[in-house]
């Protein structure tokens, strides 16, 4: 194989350009799409802690002489809660 000609020069430059391109535009396109997902799982977890957390909160309160949807302490109060007016179960 011998020397290449000046214009051989310039396609073969424009064809490494044109692959380099491709390769950065690629890795850019995976990039960002790396990082909507990363994104989105962030948000998930987000929301999976905060409804745990809701969760357990609600669960001490049906535990515990408090009303389960306000939090009223109901050690004196019978059938409904003073403040939200929700039904107590029977103790």
């Amino acid at each position: 194989m011998g020397r290449l000609r000046r214009n051989e020069k310039v396609m073969v430059g424009a064809i490494v350009a044109l692959v380099a391109y491709a390769l950065i535009v690629g890795l850019w396109v995976a990039l960002r799409a790396m990082l909507y997902v990363g994104a989105a799982f962030a948000a998930w977890a987000v929301v999976a802690v905060g409804l745990r957390l809701l969760a357990s909160r609600r669960a001490r309160r049906a535990g515990g002489r408090v009303c389960a949807r306000c939090g009223y302490d109901l050690r004196a109060s019978r059938g409904r809660c003073p403040e939200c007016g929700a039904l107590t179960p029977p103790w």
